[in-house]
């Protein structure tokens, strides 16, 4: 959303640069090779049935997720979405975005790679299919709404979108062998702080991740719910996709978003 309120205090973000291989734990990178493995044997889960599985009632509220999840979330998290009254109401939405999954496909291929104009041509028809809606990168400055003590997070200004699409280029083109996990991750991270576009970023970035998730040989017609799982987290995502922004910490963000994909893959085997 475009940012207009004068009086707002704004905190530019940027995104960080991809991680070094080398540069991660080493029992993380062989954690995210194992959960590739998984992959192969994860079974379709639509959102409804990932909700009966962990124990959810829909429609829900945030003290009624399972402190069984807690692991995915973050001290004082329920306390602090007990008054968000849009918990949830994108519930679903991943059913939608697994039928157009197989546009984000291109992103990920070696042809696209070659260049940060095929790169941004792909990421923009995955966007536009997500949309329902021809669309293209943002020319004007985003950020948050204010909270009440008046500070706002301002995104990527726009003649710097396309050199930060080209760093995550550049890094898949690099680490095309790495676990799918640790590149969907990664992927999901910079779309999302980067934020491309005017609209959809969410949606593409967990398009693009999943088709990264494919590559490691997940079953035709699965798909991570990546958008349920981050409201499972109650504010859990947003609290590990902040470290990496401010601290560069991606161990927490890759280690974490191997659970989420963990957690569907067992939950998906266990489903009657």
């Amino acid at each position: 959303m475009e940012i207009r309120p004068a009086n707002a205090r704004f905190v530019d973000i940027a995104p960080r640069a991809p991680p070094k291989l080398s540069a991660l734990p080493q029992p993380l990178v062989m954690r995210c090779a194992l959960t590739d493995r998984q992959l192969s044997r994860m079974k379709p889960l639509p959102p409804a049935q990932l909700a009966t599985r962990v124990g959810l009632r829909l429609p829900f509220a945030p003290d009624q997720v399972p402190r069984s999840l807690a692991y995915l979330q973050t001290p004082g998290a329920r306390q602090v979405v007990q008054t968000a009254t849009s918990f949830g109401e994108h519930w679903g939405r991943s059913t939608a975005e697994s039928v157009i999954a197989y546009k984000a496909w291109p992103c990920v291929q070696a042809r696209a790679l070659r260049s940060q104009k095929s790169f941004i041509s792909a990421l923009e028809s995955t966007a536009s299919a997500a949309l329902g809606r021809p669309t293209r990168l943002r020319q004007k400055q985003v950020g948050t709404r204010p909270d009440r003590s008046g500070a706002a997070l301002r995104f990527t200004p726009p003649t710097e979108i396309a050199p930060h699409l080209d760093m995550l280029r550049r890094w898949l083109q690099a680490n095309g062998k790495a676990p799918a996990t640790i590149r969907a991750a990664v992927i999901c991270q910079c779309l999302l702080c980067c934020h491309p576009f005017s609209d959809g970023n969410g949606r593409t970035a967990r398009l693009v991740a999943n088709a990264a998730l494919a590559t490691a040989g997940m079953s035709a017609g699965c798909y991570v719910p990546l958008q349920e799982l981050f409201l499972l987290s109650l504010g859990g995502m947003e609290v590990r996709s902040r470290r990496v922004e401010l601290m560069g910490d991606w161990s927490i963000w890759i280690a974490w978003f191997a659970d989420l994909i963990s957690l569907v893959v067992r939950e998906s085997l266990e489903e009657k």
